[in-house]
């Protein structure tokens, strides 16, 4: 029986090289070991042996040791640990990593801390920095000379932000010097204990004055970790993503690619570290036009407990701007897991000044109305934790009505899609006599995300019901009367296997004109990062809409934050309503089947930048 256990303890990036040191337990011997990697994924292990040595030569045991950060100096390797998490961290210089020497200098830093070169005085002498854990939900700076010895305290740079996924437990866990300023990656937990990752960039000659913090993590922990004992080992920053190094338990070492935000930081107001950072407003992203920004306040809707019919979810949103004002109908599930539609307003496009304590649709039709007796596993369809109703709205406004097309689930049969309206006065007047709804997918198939486009095209009206592996549209001459359009499930080439969308789920929102085509978004998710829904964008020719013009190599929109990873759903960003507003481009998305959020963008950048194809992506994979 092979009772040898590796444990990670810290990582370190020299180059384009990164250094894993562990510790290899047998029995109850252990010694330390070096595995290196070049693209941050693959590490081998160097055979050669790792110690950590005193003043004097004498070889010092790691046993007992914990909290491990190293730092990369232009004078060499800084390494921080403790023994007792009450007393100041121990420290350690090295060359290569292989040979440590720990310094006897007493310290009055605190618990975890990283160091990086920094400049000090009118003279600018090089100093450096350090990092360190104060207390549970704060972050301290201080200044040193190249030896270590002694440090300056310059006072506290970062706090907890409550009610955030930085809510306690700041913790450093790497830093570096940028063109932007110097940079402090560090750790921290949401509300729900979880562990999530996050940056500050601060001044580099003034360093206690904090110019960008990100406004959304850059990384949660899955669901699986809470409860169990995570420990950081650093990062190291690989082309376009940041690496956070992690192991949970006794498991393997993981790795997990996260999106430089920094690098979006352009130079405006510096936020002084004397004022509380949970006071400041938080930074914005919104100068990166390659992808979709989330807005800070996420998410914008949540259930209502008081409302019996919300009081589970409130998500996947249809989207109309009318009069200056966006109007949501969103999905909304109660106890009994039957989805109705509720109704919110938006003048800003992400703050809600109008929200209404009773439903504006109720199914009432054989095709969706789940009766009281019908068994939960009759047809075995489940979508966002519920069993039954209207899901999933999609608006479409065409003239003076108000279409909208929905899922449609009696719990009997197969989902289909269903389409009612509503004419533009009542439904601002919310008066809500919505027209019979109809079927128009054929019974007994199994249909979802189809849309109207918000003009006739050709005289006829569009209906855009399957984009995979070809865009297929019904041109219709009325939507009254029977219809039963037929479409074929999405599907695949072979050609597309190795794309990001290579298993596509249908259309996100109706399609809006631009000046560039037809902008649509649609679902999608890649076989290789398995359960994860993620948004992809094309632009369809404007007056031929089957043809294609351009379709995004990387998704504009990815389950990465705390609250689309944690709902009903894990890893679901689902699109159903987008507008465009005074030259901005709102998209409204459920967050993993429980709330509802919103990303935004300046347009014409945007679709500059799916045009020129820099849309990123990001995966998360572990090592063995």
């Amino acid at each position: 029986m092979d009772t040898h256990h590796y444990q990670g303890l810290f990582v370190f990036q020299i180059g384009k090289k990164i250094s894993l040191v562990y510790r290899l337990s047998a029995g109850k011997t252990s010694s330390l070991g070096m595995a290196e990697s070049t693209d941050g994924t693959s590490f081998v292990s160097t055979r050669k042996p790792v110690s950590f040595v005193s003043k004097l030569g004498a070889k010092q045991s790691t046993d007992g040791l914990e909290s491990f950060r190293a730092s990369v100096l232009s004078g060499g390797l800084a390494l921080s640990f403790s023994k007792d998490p009450a007393k100041p961290p121990l420290l350690a210089r090295s060359n290569k990593g292989y040979e440590w020497k720990v310094l006897p200098s007493k310290n009055e830093l605190r618990h975890e801390t990283v160091f990086v070169d920094g400049f000090s005085g009118t003279k600018k002498t090089p100093q450096i920095l350090a990092f360190s854990k104060s207390g549970r939900n704060m972050i301290e700076l201080s200044l040193s000379d190249r030896t270590l010895n002694r440090f300056q305290s310059l006072g506290i740079v970062l706090e907890a932000r409550k009610h955030a996924f930085d809510a306690s437990s700041l913790t450093p866990l790497y830093a570096t010097t940028h063109k932007q300023g110097t940079l402090l990656v560090y750790a921290a937990k949401n509300q729900q204990g979880l562990p999530t990752v996050s940056a500050a960039l601060f001044d580099r000659e003034n360093p206690s004055v904090m110019l960008w913090r990100s406004g959304s993590p850059l990384w949660s922990a899955p669901s699986r970790w809470y409860g169990k004992k995570i420990s950081l080992l650093g990062g190291a920053e690989v082309g376009k993503y940041f690496y956070g190094y992690f192991q949970c338990g006794h498991e393997a070492v993981d790795v997990f690619p996260m999106p430089r935000l920094w690098e979006t930081y352009a130079p405006s107001k510096k936020i002084a570290h004397k004022t509380r950072p949970s006071q400041t407003k938080r930074a914005s992203t919104a100068s990166a036009p390659h992808r979709l920004i989330r807005h800070e306040e996420n998410p914008i809707l949540m259930p209502i407990p008081e409302h019996p019919w919300e009081a589970l979810s409130a998500f996947n949103a249809a989207a109309v701007a009318i009069d200056e004002n966006i109007h949501l109908l969103y999905r909304a599930q109660g106890h009994d897991g039957i989805s109705v539609l509720g109704y919110a307003k938006t003048k800003d496009g992400t703050r809600i000044t109008d929200r209404l304590s009773l439903p504006a649709f109720v199914p009432k039709n054989s095709f969706d109305e789940r009766k009281k007796n019908t068994p939960k596993n009759s047809f075995p369809y489940l979508s966002g934790g519920g069993w039954g109703g209207c899901e999933d709205p999609r608006v479409t406004r065409i003239e003076d009505r108000l279409y909208m097309t929905y899922v449609a689930f009696n719990g009997i049969h197969p989902p289909g899609v269903a389409l009612t309206s509503i004419s533009i006065e009542n439904f601002l007047n919310k008066k809500w006599d919505w027209k019979t709804p109809r079927l128009i997918s054929c019974p007994g198939t199994m249909q979802k995300n189809w849309v109207l486009f918000p003009e006739k095209l050709n005289g006829k009206y569009a209906l855009l019901h399957n984009i995979s592996p070809e865009i297929r549209i019904e041109y219709l001459d009325s939507l009254e009367g029977e219809l039963c359009v037929e479409s074929m499930p999405p599907r695949r080439g072979p050609e597309d296997a190795e794309r990001w969308d290579n298993i596509v789920r249908g259309v996100g929102a109706p399609p809006l004109r631009t000046d560039e085509g037809w902008l649509v978004f649609y679902h999608a998710m890649d076989e290789r990062d398995p359960n994860k829904y993620k948004i992809g964008a094309m632009l369809l020719d404007l007056d031929t809409p089957e043809r294609v013009i351009i379709r995004a190599r990387e998704p504009v929109l990815e389950p990465e934050t705390e609250y689309e990873n944690h709902g009903y759903k894990h890893g679901v960003v689902y699109v159903c309503g987008a507008v465009v507003q005074n030259d901005t481009l709102f998209v409204y998305y459920g967050a993993s089947d429980k709330t509802l959020a919103v990303a935004s963008a300046p347009l014409r950048p945007f679709l500059d930048a799916l045009k020129d194809q820099k849309l990123p992506k990001l995966k998360s994979f572990s090592l063995s």
